[in-house]
Order: structure tokens, then sequence, then C-alpha cells
């Protein structure tokens, strides 16, 4: 939504620039000093921001002045690596998970929440034994979106209580 705004997720917290990288700023007090692998801001509302880091996932509505915990519900052990703000009233969250809880070894379970992140719940409908590898919101319909897997690409029609996967030759 402006292209002079940047954000930079780093190992000491979340920055902020919005100037073109001539000056940072923490983006938030809540992020300050913590490790910061990823940030996503919605594609349909200016200011809502998803970061995930060290300890867990946190949702902004003012860009970075306060930040609130949404990780309630995910595994303990939870890797996310992918959210996906699905464009539903209420707001629906699908996030990916690295690690292996709470399916057995080698899958990485899609959680999908309908209240923004105050709760969570396993999403794998239709995903029994795939291993997604990545999250993908659909370029036309903001309600739905994509799994990119090592074999095929499943995709959701309902925000994520249901997957088909089809494999590609």
């Amino acid at each position: 939504l402006n292209r002079r705004q940047l954000y930079l997720a780093t190992n000491n917290g979340l920055w902020l620039s919005e100037d073109g990288g001539m000056n940072w700023r923490v983006a938030g007090s809540n992020l300050a000093g913590v490790s910061v692998a990823d940030v996503f801001s919605h594609s349909q509302q200016r200011g809502r921001w998803i970061a995930i880091g060290a300890g867990g996932i946190w949702r902004t509505a003012n860009a970075g002045t306060r930040w609130s915990d949404i990780s309630n519900g995910l595994p303990s052990a939870s890797q996310i690596h992918d959210i996906v703000p699905l464009a539903t009233t209420p707001e629906t969250l699908l996030a990916l998970n690295g690690g292996t809880m709470p399916v057995p070894s080698g899958h990485q379970p899609v959680w999908r929440s309908s209240n923004g992140g105050t709760s969570w719940m396993p999403s794998m409908l239709g995903l029994e034994d795939i291993n997604l590898q990545e999250l993908i919101p659909h370029p036309g319909d903001p309600k739905n979106a994509f799994g990119l897997s090592i074999n095929g690409i499943a995709r959701t029609e309902d925000g994520g209580r249901s997957w088909q996967h089809d494999v590609l030759a």
C-alpha cells in the first residue's frame, strides 16, 4: 500500500522504514529484541501485520504500535513459517507449521483460525499424507488459498476448512 514502507525481520526484532530505507525504527516494543523470522501484511487492510518469530505469532492492527500474541492453541513446538490472512468476516487465518507436532513425523499440518488468531484448530481435511511446503493466498479470490507440496498443488474453496490436492505429472 506504500512503496516507501519497508519491513525488516531480524534476530533483533522487527524494524520499519517509512522512507524507503533511509531511517529505521523498531516496529513495536513487544517485538524489540525478539528474533523475527517473517512479517506478513494484510492485503486488504492497511496497518494489519502478522509477525512470526521466537516464541509465537503476533498481530497488529495499527501498523506496529501495539501487538497481541495470537499463537494460543498452536502446537507448543510449532515453527510456523507461512501465514495467510483470508478476506473473510470474521478474519480467517491459515498457518503452516514446519514442525512435526501434532501429526507424526514429516507432515506439516495446516492450522486455521476463524477468529483472527484467538484460537486455532488443525485444518487437514483432504491433506492426509500430503507434505505441504508453502501456503499462498489465492490471487483471484482473497477468501481462499493454495498449498504447494513436493508433487502437486492443494487448494481450498471454503476458507481452509477442507482441501483438494492435485498431483502434477
